[in-house]
């Protein structure tokens, strides 16, 4: 395994001249927003964070410059001027606004995003906004991490990046770069954090904890000993993180960090899948990203008591808003009969109130050899396409799906039903959910 790790070192450090670009952009970057908030009122300074300032980027990592404002202005005011003065300072490279949890501005420079983000100069623990402790991390690692765990770190994110599980976006739950600092801070080389991780069981706390974990796998964050950064990961996602540790621990190969696996859905699978399109108004990409994901599940309910065994759903949100729900189904199709089971007729107050409702409108009710009422029910549905569409149009309000999406889904939906593989754009969306990624369930050639 050291020696995997010390190749791909040499692969995803990077190179002196993509470091003296990026260093340019970042000086340049800087420059630019102090000169707009140089004599501000109430603006303490300006400092660059992120993964560059710590030394643990990769190639085409952002550059993070943090706007210190002093604690007695309010989160209105922050955000309003901080957006002020990002796109003051980024007027020349179209800036625009992103979210996180609150509003920041963002830029290209020369191909490098650039992310201006507000937050409080407040001492350690006296957190005012998610941001500030972004500072206290940046000086952390500056100070703890060596020039080799620094690149322990490039590898672990490259691992995690191309196995799909590196990004803290709500749309992602995966795991942050600061996570992957922590790993190699904790077990100093990423050989010894892989075997910790392969080697997990529930109730493993990686660091210091001031309280009992409530996940499985607990990172904890060792300016805040309060704060679990595992509580951001997917209990899905964590499954897989450790499965991918099992197999790269057992057999690793420099393909695994380098090189990205190629999904291929079974066309029998995508033959029984249903998917929901439909295209978002612009919001902030956790918000649509949150909302999708209740979508999905509220769906994948209705489908379930209607009938169609569900295997799996999902959801996907495109750069360009487009909303995919994915349901992987026993079979599109239900059959015309269910079984409503009763009471026992030993419960005679209840069973015969089973059979007042159910005599005059079911076609069959009868005593099973269980002892127990049973009536036989014709299903609404006989296609998992006519339920969703009844359910998104009239049933919309009843159907458990946000209320943020409604305007969205009324503007117009497309429901397909059974995918084909030469549909690149819905496969795509769902290679997720219809694909088996052979790394992250534990299984390495």
């Amino acid at each position: 395994m050291k020696r995997v790790i010390s190749a791909a070192k040499k692969r995803v450090r990077p190179s002196a001249r993509e470091q003296r670009s990026k260093s340019a952009i970042a000086r340049y970057a800087l420059d630019l927003v102090s000169q707009e908030t140089s004599g501000v009122a109430k603006i303490r300074g300006v400092e660059l964070g992120g993964s560059f300032a710590k030394g643990t980027w990769l190639a085409g990592a952002d550059i993070d410059i943090f706007v210190v404002f002093e604690t007695s202005v309010s989160e209105k005011e922050l955000a309003t001027v901080s957006k002020k003065l990002g796109f003051a300072a980024m007027a020349d490279h179209a800036p625009y606004v992103r979210y996180a949890s609150h509003p920041y501005v963002e830029a290209t420079i020369r191909g490098t995003k650039v992310n201006i983000v507000p937050c409080y100069g407040v001492k350690s623990g006296a957190w005012k906004s998610a941001a500030d402790r972004s500072r206290f991390h940046t000086t952390f690692m500056q100070k703890s991490l060596t020039p080799s765990m620094r690149d322990e770190v490039r590898v672990l994110k490259k691992l995690l990046q191309t196995n799909g599980l590196y990004g803290a976006e709500l749309a992602r739950e995966a795991f942050s770069g600061y996570s992957c600092e922590v790993l190699i801070h904790t077990y100093k080389t990423l050989a010894k954090a892989m075997r910790a991780i392969a080697s997990a069981r529930r109730g493993l706390v990686v660091g210091r904890s001031s309280a009992k974990p409530e996940t499985g796998v607990a990172i904890m964050d060792p300016i805040d000993p309060t704060r679990n950064l595992s509580t951001a990961v997917s209990v899905q996602n964590m499954g897989r993180m450790i499965m991918l540790c099992s197999a790269f621990a057992a057999r690793p190969t420099i393909s695994m960090i380098l090189v990205r696996p190629r999904p291929r859905p079974d066309p029998d699978i995508l033959a029984s899948t249903v998917a929901v399109r439909f295209v978002a108004s612009p919001r902030p990409p956790e918000t649509i990203w949150g909302q999708s994901k209740s979508a999905a599940m509220a769906l994948a309910a209705r489908l379930a008591s209607g009938g169609f065994g569900v295997v799996r759903h999902g959801a996907h949100v495109s750069d360009s808003m487009q909303v995919t729900l994915g349901f992987v189904l026993e079979s599109l199709t239900a059959p015309r009969w269910s079984v409503g089971m009763g009471p026992e007729y030993y419960d005679s107050a209840n069973a015969l109130e089973f059979a007042k409702k159910n005599v005059p409108r079911a076609p069959l009710v009868w005593v099973g050899a269980d002892s127990r009422l049973h009536a036989l029910r014709r299903r609404r549905y006989g296609r998992a396409s006519d339920l969703l569409s009844d359910a998104l149009q009239q049933s919309l309000k009843r159907s458990g799906i946000p209320a943020g999406l409604h305007r969205d889904i009324r503007a117009g939906f497309r429901i397909r039903a059974g995918i084909r593989a030469s549909d690149a754009a819905i496969t795509g969306a769902l290679s997720d959910l219809v694909s088996t990624d052979p790394r992250t369930v534990g299984f390495s050639r």
